[in-house]
């Protein structure tokens, strides 16, 4: 069972003190099945599916379905929107060359592709240094209902992440978490 909730409590601790877990269903979309290889009693797939989606449940599922039984003995997650198995460095790799770890590391502008950003000016940044929100009339909002955005200093470098929120009669940025340094950079 999944660490989805009941009443505050993941559903492996219901099963594990051996209480009645109840089932709860979502749905989920599978972009992608494709067998790898079979040899029985082990067949190896690739899945491309929506975020939600439990692969072990569905491995589970199938062999019901068709009447086997099934459990899932691996699982490799090779994408995560953004993220992928081919921008990942082994620990020894990182290891053995300290020197070029920076180079590894995705600024948060590619780990947050699907953040709307916002440029300020140099009194909205410092606005925004001394922990003040700002109104979103005077800084903007991004295309559609974006809640939450990426804030930029002058020189667009991340300052931080912020979410529109309702404040008395209007609607205001507040800080979710400052990323600018003591220095003020």
């Amino acid at each position: 069972v999944s660490a989805a909730k009941h009443q505050g409590r993941p559903l492996y601790a219901l099963q594990r003190a051996g209480r009645v877990v109840p089932e709860k269903t979502k749905g989920i979309r599978i972009f992608l099945a494709q067998v790898i290889d079979i040899d029985l009693p082990r067949i190896s797939f690739r899945v491309s599916c929506s975020r939600g989606t439990y692969v072990r449940s569905l491995a589970h599922s199938l062999g019901m379905r068709l009447g086997c039984g099934a459990v899932l003995s691996a699982l490799v997650r090779e994408r995560s929107h953004p993220f992928g198995l081919d921008q990942a460095h082994g620990l020894e790799e990182v290891l053995s060359d300290p020197s070029g770890f920076p180079s590894k590391v995705l600024s948060l502008k590619q780990a947050l592709p699907d953040w709307p950003m916002i440029r300020l000016n140099d009194v909205q940044a410092g606005m925004v240094r001394n922990g003040m929100r700002l109104r979103i009339e005077e800084v903007g909002q991004p295309e559609g209902d974006a809640s939450r955005a990426l804030f930029l200093d002058d020189r667009e470098e991340p300052l931080a992440l912020m979410e529109a929120k309702r404040d008395g009669g209007g609607h205001v940025w507040t800080i979710l978490r400052g990323l600018w340094s003591s220095d003020g950079n």
